[in-house]
């Protein structure tokens, strides 16, 4: 079943990308977060360190459950400050795509 989620969300993602995209290519994209640690963001020591995990499903679902809730926050904190409607609209999304992929993780019953 972890498996399962873990493919929608991937699938999930790359459709959000392909939106985010679109609505970056109006504007010059600037990389303001490359260099340092994000909370929510996995870091390249913990992604490294999952692939050797002995109990993989704990940790991938710690992993994911702490990106889900970041960028859930971000989303919410979009919600205030967005005046573009069309991005408006995708952190709106973003928001509500993220608490149903939290309720779903959290049907896993995995690591709790």
């Amino acid at each position: 079943m972890l498996r399962a989620f873990a493919s929608d969300l991937a699938t999930a993602r790359r459709a959000e990308l392909t939106e985010l995209h679109a609505i970056l290519g109006r504007t010059p994209y600037v990389n303001n977060h490359e260099g340092h640690d994000m909370p929510g963001m996995p870091t390249e020591v913990e992604l490294v360190a999952l692939t050797a995990a002995t109990d993989f499903d704990p940790e991938f679902t710690r992993l994911t459950r702490a990106h889900l809730t970041e960028s859930a926050t971000v989303a919410d904190s979009g919600l205030v400050s967005i005046q573009d409607t069309r991005t408006k609209a995708f952190a709106s999304a973003m928001a509500r795509d993220r608490a149903e992929q939290l309720r779903a993780l959290d049907t896993l019953n995995i690591g709790r």
